[in-house]
Order: C-alpha cells, then structure tokens, then sequence
C-alpha cells in the first residue's frame, strides 16, 4: 500500500533538558548538534492508539548551539496531533568542556501522535516518519599569517611564512585560511589570504529558522553573515569593502561537500623583514539535520 508523505502539524508534550555530565574528558567532534537517536516508544500498536516519537540531540561541536526548531512530519491523514504543547523548541545546547570532563549538552523532545480507530486494515501497516532538526551555530577559526618581503628572503632564504598556526572551532561546516601572496615584492603594502568554508556535516545550511513548521525551497543553503577582524580598515573580501568586518554572503551552495572561497585582501604596510598578522573569522549559520523511524499499525481483528 501507497502512503502519502504530506507535512504535518507538530506539537510537543515534553522536552527534557540534560546538563553534560563528567564522561572522562569527552572531546568535541565536527558535525555540531546531531540526533542521537529517533524512534517510537512502541514498534507496533493497535488502531485507535497513541504513539510518542523521540528524539534526543547532543551538542558534540566546539560552540554552543542557538535556539532551534524540531520539525516532526510524514505518516498518513490516518494520524493526528494534539494542538496544544510547546511547538518544537529546541533549546540552547552547550558545547563540550574537555578540561572539566563534560560532553556536550543533550535535550530529548517527544512528539505524540494518534491512529484513527478507523485505520485499522486487512493486514499490518508501516508508516515512515520522519524528524528536522534546525538549530543555530557558528565557527570561529584563529589564523596567524606571516607576510615577508621578497628582498628579506634572500638574505634569510629559510625563514617561514605563510600560515603559522590556525585553529577552529569544531561544527558542520569547516573554515580553512591559506595565505596566497605571503611573499611581497618591495613595493607591496597589502597580501591577499583566501577562506575556504565547507560542509563537512551531515546537514544542510539554511537560511532562517522556519517558524511555520515548514522549510521553503529557496531558504536552503544561504549563510547569514561571516565576519572577518584584522583586515585593516581598508580590507576588502569577496570584492566587497569591508563595513564593521562583516560580508554578506548570498546564495551560498554548501550541500555535498562544496565549498566557498572567500579572498581578502589584509593591510601589510610598509616592511624591511617580515610581519605576523593575526586573523579572526566567525561565521554564523543555520543547519539542519534529518532522520527516519517507522511503526507498524497491526491488522484489525476480525
């Protein structure tokens, strides 16, 4: 038998907030807040019963996430939901804090739903259903860049530039720096460095946070803003002037791995040798992550 797809309301009954507890310095890993697991409290009930489907998240990336949706959909028109309850909050979750031994923070969410005393068939029945969790992040990523000019470099051949140290934040999606002119000529004053910002999670990028219950098409794949310090008040990036160090970053196709090249160019100044600059880039995001469970409606008695 066919099953139609068609998005549901959603409500809520519960949501339980779980602090990290000590877990013998637990470290945080890439993919931000993910579902730990999704299903139904039973596998398999009669017609006319109530069905509670449980999600439970963790925060497992180096940042704490905003303020997010849980979007419950799928079954059939044989289900209903309550239209009272808290409409798939998802709260605030903390990151990861290894030098206290504390993983990341957890939240369980519960939706109830209910087969039609009607529904019964012939034979069991499956349905699909299914869970969208989208929530808010960012990723922060230090860089320190050495620009040297070229007349230094031959009296002093094996000094180091280019990216000296970079760090980032762990989230769904990866911003690496990479120095494309460390080596200046004589009259330069300015060097360019790129940002690579990738996917690497197991979600999506969207743009807002729905507040309908429902993701529009056009609302994927679109990072808000990215805010870039140290570029100098004259920096440029993505040939757009810098305005309070922040970059708007339209239409931004991040889904299977793709990625986006942001070039700036960093304020040098004059030099004799060779000069550390110190760079700062966060960027911030929504992301979504989806699963699937089922349950088995069981035939009705004859």
């Amino acid at each position: 038998m066919k099953l139609s797809k068609e998005l549901m309301l959603f409500s809520v009954v519960s949501i339980v907030f779980l602090a990290g507890c000590a877990r013998g310095g637990v470290e945080p890993t890439g993919a931000g807040v993910i579902i730990t697991s999704f299903a139904p409290d039973v596998q398999s009930v009669d017609a006319g019963s109530s069905v509670s489907f449980i999600v439970n998240l963790k925060n497992v990336g180096g940042k704490t996430s905003a303020v997010g949706r849980a979007l419950f959909f799928g079954l059939s028109n044989d289900w209903t939901f309550p239209t009272s309850g808290n409409p798939g909050i998802v709260p605030t979750l903390a990151a990861a804090d290894p030098s206290l031994g504390l993983s990341g923070e957890e939240a369980s969410i519960d939706f109830v739903a209910t087969i039609a005393s009607t529904a019964a068939k012939n034979a069991d029945v499956t349905y699909d259903a299914s869970v969208r969790v989208i929530y808010g992040y960012s990723t922060t990523v230090d860089t320190l860049l050495r620009f040297v000019k070229s007349d230094f470099l031959r009296t002093a051949p094996n000094t180091p530039k280019g990216i000296q140290s970079s760090t980032a934040t762990a989230g769904p999606l990866l911003v690496t720096a990479a120095a494309r002119t460390p080596t200046l000529t004589s009259t330069a004053t300015t060097g360019r460095v790129q940002f690579e910002i990738q996917n690497i999670g197991p979600g999506r990028v969207v743009k807002d946070m729905p507040t309908d219950g429902v993701v529009p098409a056009n609302n994927l794949d679109i990072i808000k803003t990215i805010e870039i310090t140290g570029v100098g008040e004259t920096g440029k990036c993505a040939g757009t002037a810098v305005a309070s160090g922040k970059v708007t970053l339209p239409d931004q196709r991040l889904a299977g791995g793709k990625s986006k090249v942001i070039s700036c160019d960093v304020a040098v100044g004059d030099l004799t040798s060779f000069k550390d600059i110190a760079l700062k880039v966060t960027i911030t995001y929504s992301y979504f992550v989806d699963s699937t469970t089922q349950v088995t409606v069981l035939k009705g008695l004859e």
